[in-house]
């Protein structure tokens, strides 16, 4: 009788709203900030409330949730769920982070599953930075919970790595995320023994963390290795929604590789497997429809390209709405497509909108992020505003360099803006210097006969040409690029036309001589 009656009292001051679709209502924030401002005096009362609180939205959420289960209206009925929990989730997550728990924190041990429910929802409304620090916490818990000897055979802890590994890798952190996955692949072989189905999703994400590395090659073995356990596991006819997957991460390492034809291949097996499994226009299609875009931009053949990219646009559009992270890829894409054409304001608008997406998920400063930054400097820079390019270059340079270090990622923005540099007279010495690091990094990390690696000796061969400066280095450079690309001609128009390109230098360079 009592909370009616408060309850009433609230309603008769606008201090709280009825919900007319059921009997539900809401309270003002300012009743909100005296609730916990009078809870916080009581620690005890106040961890109940939040168990209590956590344990119920767990409770909801297990209704609605089957993992297992990839039927689209039952995804989406899900992501509706998780939508509207968000509020609740999200500030009972701060709330969490005030009160500071320790690791250590017996009270924690009986709501680690409510909390690994919270980091699914925070995943799935795309809050990656704090579903990583949450499941940071859930993971130490229950590792100290259980003690050294007993970690291993503990499957929650996998069903923590996992979406940890997921996580590392969606913010970039690559070689952290195969770290995660290693530690989960751990506990499936204690638990399952070795070359388990349960292993399959793990391989391949680890293979396409080394994919992501540029390690295509490693990459490979761990997706072949799920995709022969697969088949043990479940036999070579079963087309399932994971062998479409394997089908899809295997073509991207071969289209990494350069065998476009068979990498259309296996996308067309796998697009026919998804839509058999999900049904025409689903989600993993708009995946599918960007890698065949990427084949067809390789290959010359940008009207194919860039209707692809707009088909996974608009699919992705239509399930997630404008503004989730799985949009900014497809936006990137059309975007180098305009850059390509010279479209350049067009490409500039695409590339803003993709850099606000991600900016809202992960923060300006982080890898994924820049990549878009980077391909707006490109643009800005052809469109002939030199200085707002080199500003924004040395921006993804620096955030680069403070999140991954000297890596592959951080050489490529340095190698952009050499390349712009390039075209200016007064720079060229300037870009002839950080070309040079570039090779030297992308020899040491790459290998010597990588296409990255060779692309930056071309551009080296063309700045020592440009300032007179070591002729025979630079014809000993440009035949390099022609042997490599003439020994690949027949993979796409982009190496025919690369292959033309070194011809053509050589020829300067003999004459010069």
């Amino acid at each position: 009788m009592v909370k009616k009656q408060s309850i009433n009292i609230l309603f008769s001051y606008s201090l709280a709203r009825r919900n007319g679709k059921d009997d539900s209502f809401t309270l003002h924030p300012l009743v909100h900030s005296w609730l916990q401002h009078r809870l916080r005096s009581d620690s005890a009362r106040l961890f109940d409330i939040l168990a209590r609180s956590l344990k119920r939205l767990h409770a909801i959420g297990a209704l609605h949730h089957d993992p297992s289960n990839f039927d689209p209206q039952l995804r989406e009925k899900f992501h509706a769920l998780c939508r509207r929990l968000l509020p609740h989730l999200l500030a009972l997550y701060r709330e969490i982070q005030l009160q500071n728990f320790q690791t250590t924190d017996a009270r924690l041990f009986s709501l680690l599953v409510p909390l690994k429910f919270l980091s699914d929802v925070l995943q799935h409304n795309t809050h990656y930075s704090e579903q990583y620090q949450l499941l940071r916490l859930v993971a130490a818990s229950r590792e100290f919970e259980l003690g050294a000897d007993s970690v291993s055979n503990d499957i929650f802890l996998t069903s923590v790595y996992k979406p940890l590994g997921w996580n590392s890798a969606s913010r970039f952190f690559l070689s952290e995320s195969i770290t995660w996955y290693e530690k989960a692949l751990s506990c499936m072989e204690c638990i399952y023994g070795p070359d388990s189905k349960e292993q399959i999703e793990v391989l391949s994400h680890i293979g396409l963390s080394l994919h992501d590395l540029h390690k295509h090659k490693e990459a490979q073995e761990y997706l072949y290795k799920a995709f022969s356990i697969h088949e043990k596991a479940f036999g070579p006819d079963i087309l399932d929604h994971l062998k479409g997957s394997l089908y899809l991460w295997l073509a991207n390492t071969i289209i990494s590789l350069g065998d476009f034809k068979e990498a259309m291949i296996l996308l067309g097996k796998s697009l026919q497997i998804m839509e058999k499994c999900l049904g025409p226009d689903c989600l993993e299609s708009t995946y599918i429809f960007q890698s065949m875009g990427d084949v067809c931009r390789l290959q010359g053949n940008n009207t194919n390209a860039r209707n692809y990219y707009e088909r996974g646009l608009s699919i992705s559009e239509r399930i997630l709405g404008p503004h989730h992270p799985t949009i900014s890829f497809s936006l990137m894409r059309l975007g180098d497509m305009y850059q390509l054409e010279g479209q350049l304001d067009k490409a500039i608008s695409l590339y803003e909108r993709c850099i606000l997406i991600r900016e809202r998920i992960f923060g300006r400063l982080n890898v994924m992020t820049t990549e878009p930054m980077l391909e707006k400097a490109k643009s800005i820079f052809s469109q002939g505003n030199h200085s707002k390019a080199y500003s924004l270059f040395e921006e993804v340079i620096q955030i680069r360099k403070e999140v991954l270090g000297s890596g592959v990622k951080t050489y490529q923005a340095i190698h952009a803006m050499a390349r712009a540099m390039m075209k200016e007279d007064k720079n060229s010495r300037v870009a002839l210097g950080y070309l040079e690091n570039v090779k030297e990094n992308y020899e040491r990390t790459l290998g010597v006969d990588r296409y990255n690696t060779v692309v930056v000796c071309f551009d080296l061969a063309l700045a020592l040409h440009k300032l007179e400066e070591d002729i025979p280095r630079a014809l000993e450079l440009a035949r390099h690029c022609r042997d490599f690309y003439e020994s690949r001609i027949a993979q796409s128009e982009e190496y025919r036309h690369n292959f033309k390109l070194a011809e053509d230098l050589i020829v300067l360079l003999e004459n010069y001589m």
